[in-house]
């Protein structure tokens, strides 16, 4: 289930590139490049600090005032530093836009996420939940044991749930978390859009893991069915940012947080609105995909079909494709790929039956399809860390 939750009041950034020149000015103005480089490569200090640096040291026009704090406020934003991004906010839009923002000025006064660890791994068995329509198999979503409220339960984990933990009324209800007052609207993956709310859960367990003060996107119980593969909670990227580390053991079906994480080179980027990008090698070309734990299976998106439609439409067959997530289910008339060979993260991979769609869904324009689960799953062993921006499948 892909789950592509967009905060409707997040910032939009517009990004520009613009070539070296030779006054001390336009030099520190040339800095803005590398701090976009930095905050997508998940290094938002490094990148705020340009940023900072940018207006002590430059004067700028108020466009690219505008544009410096955008990115300081979207970097405080992705690093879950509510408090600070409500602090720069005012600088990106007019008093009178600042005065709606009631969801970011509620998320700025609550205390922010932390976690509490032994100084040992832990770990935790996963399970493997089955997704069918109409009778075939559809993939599966990853459940880890969460104990929430009192009530331990099996829960889908997704980083596709880009910056927030995500219930139902319910769920909400059942397990105690505490509401906060203020509506926001979001987005789900199959253009549906619906009112929400936040909650907090004052605490939550995963094993021995101990997370406090996480926030949930609540929605109504009806926007979380659906056809493939209901839901009542799912944990998002925000735990994903607390823990670090992640090690995937497929043949145990373990997950092991390490207490001493390894260091290594990044390979994921993160988007303005948190999703993580892989480049993905197929065929003698390399794409960008968005890696997403929450998508049962590989998809392809309408930009790689404009980009390879004679070879689509030669290879794949006809068929209805269906985009499942929050808010409801999405048909189009698409393609499916008999298989798809593809190259991430140091592994080789092949996907069979892949939906190729021929429409825009909401993708980013960089988006040629989802990397899902099932290819994480096809290897022995992964390590994700979304701290440090890398995944490694052996």
């Amino acid at each position: 289930m892909n789950t592509k939750t967009i905060f409707t009041l997040a910032l939009c950034l517009s990004v520009l590139l613009f070539s070296s020149v030779a006054s001390g000015q336009e030099k520190s103005e040339n800095l803005f490049p590398t701090a976009i480089e930095y905050s997508q490569c998940g290094q938002f200090e490094q990148s705020n600090a340009l940023c900072f640096q940018m207006l002590e040291k430059s004067k700028l026009s108020k466009k690219k005032k505008l544009e410096v704090y955008s990115l300081i406020c979207q970097n405080y934003n992705l690093a879950g530093d509510y408090k600070r991004h409500y602090q720069y906010l005012p600088f990106t839009m007019s008093k009178k836009e600042f005065k709606k923002q009631v969801a970011w000025k509620l998320l700025s006064e609550q205390p922010g996420e932390t976690m509490r660890r032994p100084n040992e791994d832990v770990s935790v068995e996963y399970t493997l939940d089955s997704c069918y329509y109409e009778g075939k198999f559809k993939g599966c979503n990853m459940l880890v044991p969460v104990t929430i409220g009192g009530k331990t339960e099996r829960i889908m984990i997704d980083n596709g749930c880009a910056q927030y933990c995500v219930a139902n009324e319910t769920f909400v209800k059942s397990h105690g978390l505490r509401a906060l007052d203020a509506d926001v609207a979001i987005k789900g993956s199959a253009g549906a859009s619906t009112s929400s709310r936040f909650a907090i859960a004052d605490s939550l367990m995963i094993g021995r893991l101990t997370f406090y003060n996480v926030l949930f996107v609540v929605l109504p119980d009806e926007a979380t069915k659906n056809p493939v593969k209901s839901f009542d909670a799912i944990i998002g990227a925000n735990i994903y940012r607390l823990v670090g580390e992640m090690y995937f053991d497929n043949r145990s079906r373990t997950i092991t947080f390490p207490y001493v994480q390894k260091d290594a080179d990044p390979n994921l980027t993160i988007n303005w609105v948190g999703h993580h990008y892989a480049s993905v090698k197929i065929g003698s070309d390399t794409l960008t995909m968005m890696f997403d734990m929450g998508a049962a299976t590989t998809v392809l998106s309408s930009l790689y079909y404009e980009r390879y439609k004679d070879d689509v439409e030669k290879s794949g067959l006809k068929d209805t494709v269906r985009t499942v997530g929050i808010g409801g289910t999405k048909y189009e008339v698409g393609y499916k790929m008999p298989e798809l060979k593809v190259q991430a993260c140091g592994g080789e991979f092949t996907a069979h039956k892949v939906s190729v769609q021929t429409s825009s869904r909401g993708f980013a324009e960089e988006d040629f399809g989802l990397l899902g689960l099932d290819f994480l799953l096809s290897f022995e062993r992964a390590v994700l860390n979304i701290q440090k921006m890398y995944l490694q499948v052996y």
